[in-house]
């Protein structure tokens, strides 16, 4: 009884599965039909989508490649910037040392010529005096620099020559007051000179020493320099240097400075 009940299910659900099968295959095709167009229309939006990204990759690309060259000639430019920033202030450091040092031999320079001006010649040393008199401290130091060349070329000048001078000197007479006469300068160079008066009554010697230019007359010259001084030799001489056609052989005494005086 219970092996003819299972042999009826068994007939029963054999008599079934063609018709189920036949119902399930046909769904089954369906989907597998929608899938497939699915799958097309994937594919299809898919290849638009690919050309369309790739087309926008090269773009990318083309632009990222412009940048990078914008880039790099900017990074070119910046370091030739930085590089001219970097020489301007090395030059601009440069030019304020030696700025610093031309100032420094400028202020030299100035001290030396004043500690020893006042051994010049007396016309050469009212001169010199002057002229710095004419270095204001709001000089620029160009101008500075310029006005002390022109001194030393006027000190040069006048060492390299013999000078003739007329002046009003003040003469010492012992006991009395100094007396004031005209003379005739006559110098050598920086460091020897003489003066005579108009009637030759008047003549002496000098020369530049440690305190200044400084004068002696008559005795006391000849007494200064050891030996006779001519009043006669000083007046052939000024003629000599005034009429250089009367050129004649003019011996005059000196005396170099030594250590002591």
């Amino acid at each position: 009884m219970r092996l003819s009940k299972r042999l009826l299910l068994v007939a029963l659900v054999v008599i079934s599965l063609p018709c189920f099968s036949e119902v399930r295959v046909d769904e089954l095709m369906q989907k597998w039909i929608q899938l497939e167009a699915q799958q097309g229309k994937l594919q299809m939006e898919w290849g638009e989508r690919k050309s369309e990204l790739e087309r926008r990759k090269q773009l990318l690309n083309a632009e990222k490649s412009a940048l990078n060259e914008v880039l790099s000639q900017t990074q070119s430019a910046t370091s030739d910037v930085d590089q001219r920033r970097n020489d301007l202030l090395a030059n601009q450091q440069k030019l304020e040392q030696e700025q610093e040092l031309l100032t420094e031999q400028i202020n030299k320079t100035i001290l030396a010529i004043q500690s020893f001006y006042y051994r010049l010649p007396p016309p050469l040393a009212d001169e010199v005096n002057s002229k710095m008199k004419l270095i204001d401290a709001n000089l620029a130091q160009s101008e500075k620099l310029e006005r002390l060349l022109s001194i030393f070329k006027l000190i040069d000048e006048f060492n390299k020559r013999i000078a003739i001078h007329r002046a009003t000197i003040d003469l010492p007479a012992g006991d009395v007051p100094a007396r004031s006469i005209r003379v005739t300068q006559l110098y050598l160079g920086l460091s020897q000179g003489w003066y005579l008066s108009e009637d030759a009554s008047e003549y002496g010697y000098g020369r530049a020493t440690q305190l200044g230019w400084k004068w002696w007359s008559k005795k006391e010259a000849q007494e200064e320099l050891g030996q006779e001084l001519k009043p006669q030799e000083i007046k052939k001489m000024i003629t000599v240097i005034e009429n250089p056609t009367l050129a004649d052989l003019v011996s005059l005494p000196i005396k170099l400075e030594s250590k002591g005086n």
